[in-house]
């Protein structure tokens, strides 16, 4: 038991809308959870680190003011040594993306997860607030990608900027042509999307030299899970990212 105790790594992915936090016992994700806060956040590592103490601690963030939180949240816990994963990392793949501080780490890490440990050119989609489609080439060089609005973001830019369109739910109703004004807006928003994500991704497979495998993570998966032929699904990319690079930074940790 001491010797899983000392293998426990905390992976905590700090999203636009949530966090995420992962628990390793060695390679192994034991378990997970959806934080809607940060104040959870001290709650949530109490709980872990008080029945399997955490020998490091890692993290991607698209949030800047909220990784200070965090790690601030962290320090309560004592010194673990903490890996904040960024475009300088020591990465798997080649960037090829300008400047490459701009690329968002969440993408990052999906990417380093989906294509290690190489050799098959990758297709990521990450369906959260935004909609990213990244590409990484079977050589191992992230190429790029497309940022789009998620379903959330699109529903609020209609209600907010237009006079009469409602705030809808977010489900597809039956048929393809919407019978009110609200079904019609959720065809919009659901179907849009679907068609849009299934358009990229299909331009994408045409320019690459070999068939990609196609994987899908993020919030809003299951609004594309079973539209996209072939995708395989990986609810915990990237938190699978965090532990690889904090596997290959062993010297950057802070404490």
């Amino acid at each position: 038991m001491q010797a899983m105790s000392r293998s426990a790594w905390l992976t905590i992915d700090i999203g636009n809308s949530a966090l995420k936090a992962g628990l390793f016992l060695g390679d192994q994700l034991i378990q997970t959870s959806n934080l809607q806060a940060i104040e959870e956040v001290s709650e949530l590592i109490a709980t872990w680190n008080s029945k399997t103490p955490f020998e490091r601690i890692g993290l991607c963030s698209v949030v800047p003011q909220n990784s200070e939180l965090v790690i601030s949240k962290i320090r309560q816990f004592g010194n673990v040594p903490i890996f904040e994963m960024n475009s300088h990392s020591t990465l798997p793949l080649q960037v090829r993306y300008t400047p490459p501080e701009s690329l968002g780490a969440d993408r990052l890490a999906a990417a380093c997860s989906a294509w290690h440990p190489g050799g098959i050119s990758q297709i990521i989609i990450d369906a959260g607030t935004a909609i990213t489609i990244d590409v990484v080439s079977a050589d191992g060089v992230f190429m790029g990608g497309v940022i789009m609005p998620g379903p959330s973001l699109t529903r609020r830019a209609l209600a907010d900027y237009t006079a009469n369109l409602p705030k809808v739910s977010l489900h597809s109703p039956n048929g393809v042509i919407g019978s009110s004004t609200a079904e019609a807006i959720q065809h919009g928003l659901i179907n849009g999307l679907i068609d849009g994500v299934l358009g990229i991704v299909s331009r994408i497979r045409e320019s690459l030299d070999s068939s990609p495998v196609i994987t899908l993570t993020g919030g809003w998966h299951q609004l594309l899970a079973d539209k996209i032929p072939g995708v395989q699904l990986n609810r915990d990319l990237v938190l699978h990212g965090i532990k690889l690079l904090m596997q290959l930074n062993t010297e950057s940790s802070k404490s």
